[in-house]
């Protein structure tokens, strides 16, 4: 049957092809669904991958600090300083081998300061017996006729 103006009509049997305004309302409603699922999780997955790098980099941060303490045995942002301590800690030695003041052996581990500290209390005996030690090969150094 042929409408006015040459144009079929279709029967209510076979509906037009197509996409209709309750097939769009819910596509539209299982989308909203699926992003108010996803955002989040999304975003708690990369929060949760920026933690882990931050915690990453803390951790090399560490053991650079480690590495570096391990090497040069102090930490400061001042070169003075750090070179008076390396000096300290090495004797009192600079880096040129120079004694540039008293210094100390901060290698020293702690059964051999614990030794140390013990024995401090004979060493001013010990000294005085070493300079007498001393004097002794002088005047028998002279006496033999040798320059001493």
């Amino acid at each position: 049957m042929m409408a006015p103006g040459g144009q079929g009509t279709r029967s209510p049997v076979h509906p037009a092809p197509g996409i209709t305004l309750p097939d769009l309302l819910i596509l539209v409603v299982v989308l909203a669904l699926l992003l108010a699922v996803v955002v989040p999780e999304a975003s708690a997955w990369r929060r949760h991958s920026l933690e882990r790098g931050i915690r990453a980099a803390l951790q090399q941060l560490a053991t650079a600090e480690d590495s570096y303490f391990y090497d040069h045995r102090v930490y400061s942002a001042d070169p003075a300083r750090v070179a008076r301590l390396r000096a300290a800690a090495n004797f009192g030695f600079g880096p040129d081998r120079i004694c540039m003041e008293q210094g100390l052996n901060a290698k020293l581990p702690e059964v051999a300061a614990a030794i140390g500290l013990a024995t401090l209390d004979a060493f001013p005996g010990k000294k005085r017996r070493r300079m007498e030690i001393h004097r002794w090969y002088g005047e028998e150094l002279e006496r033999a006729g040798m320059p001493g």
